[in-house]
Parts: structure tokens; sequence; C-alpha cells
């Protein structure tokens, strides 16, 4: 994606700052959920899984195999993000 972030965003304020990144990529930029497992626990849920991202640079795409995990919170009827970690799949 080209943006990196190499502190822990665990405030509301740095999720929101790492997904507000999400408004300045190319048009051709997408990231597609392969699998995920959601584990709801009362007010609080788990989603874990891979997906992947890809965009098209000088006429090549570039694809970048991930996993995930994000921890929701239920305020008021609404799920927020409260916790995400993102990284690379290895290369095999």
């Amino acid at each position: 994606m080209g943006h990196t972030f190499p502190d822990a965003r665990d405030s509301p304020e740095a999720v929101r700052a790492y997904f507000n990144i999400l408004k300045t990529v190319l048009p051709s930029y997408k990231a597609v959920i392969g699998h995920q497992r959601i584990r709801v626990f009362g007010d609080m849920a788990v989603d874990s899984g891979t997906y992947t991202f890809s965009e098209k640079r000088d006429g090549k795409e570039i694809v970048r195999p991930a996993r995930f995990s994000m921890v929701f919170k239920n305020e008021h009827g609404n799920w927020r993000i409260v916790d995400h970690h993102s990284w690379a799949v290895p290369a095999s």
C-alpha cells in the first residue's frame, strides 16, 4: 500500500487515522477478504482471517496477501473497530 505505521494504532484517533489513508489510494486499489472467522463475546467481537491487497502501477498488477485481526466493541448498536493488526504473508 505504500503507507507504513511503525507504531501501534491503539487509540480511537490512531485507528481512524490508519483507515483514513484509504481516502488517498489509487482507484485501482482493492482489498478482498479471503476467509474470516468472527467470534462474538457479548458487546465485543474478534474477526481474524486473510485478505489480499492489489493495485495497478505502471501497467503492472501488484498483489500483497496479508493476515488480519480486528477487535470490535458494540456501542449503542454500532460495532466500532477498537483494535486492528495486519501483517504480510511471508513469501514462500
